[in-house]
């Protein structure tokens, strides 16, 4: 896929040891076991660490690295290994040392600061200086073995010319419902996709620095084992359990736990997936699409109800791709799928003075919304007219959503239209737009009618997402999607009391 060449083959590590001399072997082996386990369990900058992580958070369960340890087992002394786990985890070492040139060796280079030789590294700089004590155990430790076993091969090479005509147009795509690369890998030492200056076309400076980033995301004699292939790949294709932004299923169950914490029974957790009892009947997680236990079928086409909501005021058009096709599983488990059933969870209620049906979740959200509307309205003229220019609610609604087969919020009490007295000459949903031009994805924003953005704001504080952030943009639609909100915030970084 990068054009990858070597000059010769990859040796295993069962060669590499096989040819070592046992008693060297062993000695090294007991070294290791001694002297550099500790080193792996403690903080950085023992003992003044104090906040500071340890190896081990990272090398025991990101299965992108190569330098992968064995779980440690919980000691009266704290965390530690056995003999036999050790072992396991030293047979790695020889894919990060170099015994013909030591200092060269990933083991020492990787936690080493850079000002003094040493090597990026994720988890931050270790050692200030070659004159640590640790630094020097460490290299202590690779002198002791043989050098023609533990010298490396020369390493695979990146075609750069390949690079920049195949691998790096990857990072133009877009997946419906995640981040641009561009988006979340532009800078930093996994900026691999920098964002282009002119917004088309990499300059050769911006492919030349992806390129030399990329060069340390590939493991040397191993390209499918790699970082850069391991991170985006599906879970059930043995992808690492570190990206969270192409695999943020993790993220979506937290979002989806504190969203419905009060609604869900109990959780199960399973080596590839989640099962949320809520009542009626089981959900199994599935990597995000929310499926009955007994409807896991692969034929069903039901796509995850997590998707990429911006939290802030939108600036540019967002790229339309196919409309996702959603099952009713997780709201007919929630709330029924009769209408007597649906209907039993509604409840009726005043909204700035307009009667609405809606679903009894979102009763509260909804007082809240009015009171800070309210007092926004004293102090900021745009909210007062739209309250006053508001003509007609539209809340539960049995119906489908247009166009498709998925059954629309408004269907379960939990969407809202808010119908101003005029548009004033703007668009506002786009399949009416549609009937006059088809470029109706690429109307401007400005040429939008929306509510202000303060209201916006309001109803996104308290879980409601608005139409008017979709590529299908419908502009006078809000719903109650806690979840969405929750996920959103927590991919971007933001600290929420979603726990």
């Amino acid at each position: 896929m990068l054009g990858l060449t070597a000059s010769s083959e990859v040796s295993s590590t069962d060669s590499v040891f096989s040819d070592a001399d046992e008693d060297v072997r062993q000695r090294s082996f007991d070294f290791y076991h001694q002297n550099i386990d500790p080193l792996l369990v403690r903080p950085l900058c023992y003992p003044n660490a104090i906040g500071n992580t340890s190896c081990i958070i990272c090398h025991t369960w990101q299965t992108s690295l190569r330098f992968q340890l064995e779980n440690t087992t919980d000691t009266l002394d704290g965390w530690a290994w056995s003999e036999g786990q050790s072992q396991m985890s030293y047979e790695v070492v020889p894919q990060l040392i170099n015994t013909s040139d030591p200092v060269s060796s990933k083991l020492v280079r990787k936690p080493l600061a850079a000002q003094v030789g040493g090597e990026s590294h994720t988890g931050g700089t270790y050692w200030e200086s070659t004159d640590d004590a640790e630094y020097q155990v460490v290299r202590d430790g690779i002198e002791m073995l043989l050098e023609g076993p533990f010298t490396p091969v020369p390493e695979l090479t990146l075609d750069f010319e390949f690079y920049r005509s195949c691998a790096q147009e990857v990072f133009r795509t877009r997946k419906y419902g995640q981040f641009k690369y561009t988006e979340r890998h532009a800078g930093g030492q996994q900026g691999f996709a920098p964002s282009p200056a002119n917004r088309t076309s990499w300059t050769n400076a911006e492919t030349q620095h992806g390129f030399d980033v990329i060069q340390r995301l590939i493991l040397s004699g191993n390209p499918i084992e790699s970082c850069w292939f391991l991170k985006p790949l599906h879970n059930e294709s043995g992808r690492s359990d570190t990206h969270n932004i192409v695999r943020p299923w993790q993220s979506m169950v937290r979002a989806f736990l504190g969203a419905y914490s009060s609604l869900i029974d109990s959780v199960a957790y399973g080596k590839s997936d989640v099962v949320f009892n809520l009542g009626s009947q089981p959900i199994r997680f599935q990597s995000g699409r929310m499926i009955a236990a007994g409807h896991t079928d692969a034929g069903r086409a039901c796509d995850p109800i997590f998707y990429r909501y911006f939290l802030d005021p939108l600036s540019d058009l967002l790229p339309v791709g196919e409309r996702p096709t959603y099952c009713n599983d997780l709201m007919e488990s929630l709330w029924g799928n009769t209408d007597k059933q649906i209907r039993a969870h509604l409840r009726s209620l005043t909204f700035l003075g307009h009667r609405m049906l809606l679903n009894k979740i979102v009763v509260e959200p909804l007082a809240a919304i009015e009171r800070e509307i309210l007092a926004t309205s004293k102090n900021d003229d745009e909210v007062s007219v739209w309250i006053d220019e508001l003509k007609i609610t539209y809340s539960f609604i049995n119906k489908y959503i247009a166009g498709s087969q998925n059954r629309s919020n408004h269907a379960w009490g939990l969407a809202i239209d808010f119908v101003p007295n005029s548009y004033e000459g703007q668009h506002v949903y786009w399949r009416w737009s549609r009937v006059f031009t088809q470029e109706w994805h690429r109307i401007p924003l400005a040429q939008r009618w929306s509510p202000p953005q303060s209201v916006i704001e309001i109803f996104e504080r308290h879980g409601f997402v608005w139409g008017g952030k979709w590529a299908h943009f419908d502009n006078i639609h809000f719903e109650y999607r806690p979840e969405i909100i929750l996920y959103n915030q927590l991919i971007s970084g933001i600290e929420v009391a979603a726990q």
